[in-house]
């Protein structure tokens, strides 16, 4: 961690999460130089916007590098694996068709992959397809901090129950995985 001091300003960047934090200093120096920090100020509140819109930038770069092709082979060998069946199981996901905003698709989809991963995809234990899930669990947790669980309530609206095959539902979480990395 790397910090440095100005006498109206401590910057503190956290190279693994690439994190910036502005905050003012003691607020005696604030009031004794009030008329130096208001234009002082202004352009340090500036600085730190645009500081962090570039880090968001680049942290929503990071976190699409973070899906490798080695995933998308994984989830294309839990596919391939399927048994063909007409049995249906029931899961929630984000209707793709209610949404015109596909950063919206992928916020609210991300948190309903986790759930399905880490609660409907079950295989028995030491098997490729136990390991190739833990691998998806892996890459999802890795991907927590790339997304904010804001998608509670007021997006409930875009989510409904799906009946589908286990197939399909693997080629669903398959298409966000790939939508998430372009």
């Amino acid at each position: 961690m790397m910090v440095h001091n100005h006498s109206y300003l401590q910057v503190q960047e956290i190279p693994r999460r690439k994190h910036i934090e502005c905050v003012h200093a003691s607020r005696q120096n604030i009031h004794k130089h009030k008329t130096k920090t208001t234009w002082l100020g202004s352009r340090l509140l500036l600085v730190c916007l645009l500081m962090s819109r570039s880090i968001a930038k680049e942290v929503s770069e990071h976190c699409s590098h973070m899906i490798g092709n080695g995933h998308l082979k994984v989830l294309q060998q839990l596919i391939d694996s399927q048994m063909e069946t007409s049995c249906q199981i029931a899961f929630e996901f984000v209707d793709q068709e209610q949404l015109d905003d596909p950063v919206c698709y992928l916020k609210k989809a991300f948190f309903l992959v986790q759930d399905i991963i880490d609660e409907t995809m079950r295989f028995k234990d030491n098997t490729p397809n136990a390991n190739a899930t833990e691998r998806l669990q892996e890459l999802s947790n890795n991907l927590n901090s790339c997304f904010t669980k804001d998608y509670e309530e007021q997006n409930k609206a875009c989510v409904r129950t799906f009946h589908e095959t286990p197939l399909q539902l693997l080629e669903k979480i398959k298409n966000f995985f790939n939508e998430t990395k372009n």
